[in-house]
C-alpha cells in the first residue's frame, strides 16, 4: 500500500479501497494513508465508512488522518479580476 501511495496512480485506488477490510491492522492504515495521497473527494465518503465500522484505535488515527489530508488538498478558489480560476493544491 505504501508503493501504491508513492506512485501516483491513481489506477491503483480500487485496490487500496479492498485493503481498507484487510484482516492487518498494519495494512488497513497503509492503505488510508496511501488513498490520502492519491485520492479525491470521492474517497472522503469510503474513509468515513471505514471509520464507522474500525475497531483498531491506530487504524482509526490513519483514517482521520487521510479525511483531514484530502479535505486540505480541496480545490481552492483563486479569484484574478473578473475571472475565477479553480485549480487543486497538492502537496507532497
Amino acid at each position: 500500500a505504501i508503493a501504491a501511495g508513492n506512485s501516483n496512480d491513481q489506477r491503483l485506488l480500487p485496490t487500496l479501497q479492498l485493503l481498507l477490510s484487510d484482516i492487518e491492522p498494519l495494512v488497513r492504515g497503509a492503505a488510508a494513508w496511501a488513498i490520502s495521497q492519491l485520492g479525491n473527494d470521492d474517497y472522503i465518503a469510503v474513509l468515513q465508512a471505514r471509520l464507522e465500522h474500525e475497531l483498531d484505535e491506530v487504524v482509526r488515527s490513519e483514517l482521520n488522518e487521510a479525511i483531514e489530508s484530502i479535505n486540505a488538498n480541496r480545490t481552492k478558489v483563486r479569484i484574478f479580476g473578473k475571472f475565477i480560476i479553480l485549480h487543486y493544491i497538492r502537496t507532497s
